[in-house]
């Protein structure tokens, strides 16, 4: 004469849940031989997976909804599968991670984040902002919207933005997304000020300008009357240029651009007012 004892109900139920996944853990049952994992869909609960183990991933989930699962340890003995209870484990699947940031209408002291919707039911986002792509992220803006206009920027600096999703009930966080990935803007730097001419003689004199924050280097561009157009003469480090080659007695137009280069990338800042500066006879 044989007893098998029926299998314990299945104990500490743990998940780590994603937007669409979650994967679920749980104390192994003593002389277990497997365990079905149940998923509740349209108000019926599916077997969704028959496994030796004591862990399972279910995938394949709708985001930011609530979902429940069963899970039962069973024996196989000579008389027959012997079942345990039934265990129920409740979660909530992540919000979508949020995509598309993207940095539009940028000056040099402001810009527009903008990006792509999160799930429906997402009705918050958080803005993080940070001087360091890998870290110091603090928050800036929470808003509804799926955009939000960043100010009081200086001008030509780099800015690393991330966003978070939330679903907010009775004036609390109830869901919770991933970070997004980061976006990396800089503003444009300022145009430069105070143009000024030195040392003006019959064929050169000296171009200077006040110097702009965070800028790496300048442009200078001259007016070609023959052309109409602004002509590149020259790429300097400093806030000056030395101008030569002139004609005696003739007036010349002269622009500068400020440029910055980080890590391969350009940021083209405004051009300076017109300056006019004429030469002596």
């Amino acid at each position: 004469f044989s007893v098998t004892t029926l299998p314990d109900k299945v104990e500490g139920v743990v998940g780590t849940i994603y937007e669409d996944s979650v994967e679920l853990s749980w104390e192994p049952v003593k002389n277990a031989d497997c365990y079905n994992v149940y998923l509740q869909e349209n108000g019926k609960y599916v077997l969704k997976k028959t496994v030796k183990t004591n862990s399972y991933t279910l995938s394949g989930l709708e985001d930011a909804a609530n979902h429940n699962v069963r899970i039962r340890a069973y024996i196989r003995a000579t008389l027959g599968t012997q079942k345990g209870k039934i265990t129920t484990y409740s979660f909530y699947t992540k919000p979508k991670t949020v995509t598309g940031i993207t940095a539009s209408s940028i000056t040099d002291t402001e810009l527009v984040l903008s990006w792509s919707p999160s799930s429906d039911s997402v009705n918050r986002y958080y803005v993080y902002r940070s001087e360091r792509s890998n870290g110091g992220f603090k928050l800036i803006k929470t808003t509804s919207s799926t955009s939000y206009k960043v100010t009081g920027i200086e001008s030509g600096k780099t800015c690393h933005f991330r966003v978070v999703p939330a679903v907010i009930k009775n004036g609390s966080i109830f869901l919770k997304g991933s970070t997004s990935q980061t976006c990396t803007v800089s503003t444009k730097p300022s145009k430069p000020l105070n143009l000024a001419a030195d040392n003006i003689t019959a064929d050169s004199f000296t171009l200077s300008w006040d110097k702009v924050v965070n800028a790496t280097y300048y442009r200078v561009y001259r007016y070609d009357s023959s052309t109409k157009k602004y002509i590149l003469i020259g790429s300097v480090y400093e806030n000056k240029k030395e101008i030569t080659s002139l004609e005696g007695g003739k007036r010349y137009y002269y622009k500068v651009r400020p440029i910055k280069r980080e890590n391969g990338v350009y940021t083209y800042g405004y051009y300076s007012d017109l300056f006019r500066v004429t030469t002596k006879k």
